[in-house]
């Protein structure tokens, strides 16, 4: 979690997902999760003149990918190959 954007500090969320960012009174800036090969909804949350604890939840996706194709040997490599 990343609240460094305004003087707000940065998070290592624990193994059960929980995250504590450190604000001071009046803090405003933008929340953000942040973890390579994850999205996350909403992306970033903005809080304007904090003044008391506040909790919300953010939602990881993991980002996968399929690399897939074929390997085609041409028929003059097969030859040679024999």
């Amino acid at each position: 979690m990343d609240a460094n954007s305004n003087g707000g500090s940065i998070d290592v969320t624990d193994a059960n997902g929980y995250y504590e960012v450190m604000v001071a009174v009046n803090w405003s800036g933008t929340v953000m999760p942040i973890k390579e090969g994850y999205t996350f909804e909403p992306n970033g949350i903005l809080y304007n003149n904090v003044i008391t604890d506040d909790a919300n939840d953010y939602i990881a996706t993991l980002s996968t990918f399929v690399i897939s194709g074929y390997i085609i040997v041409s028929d003059s490599i097969r030859r040679l190959l024999m």
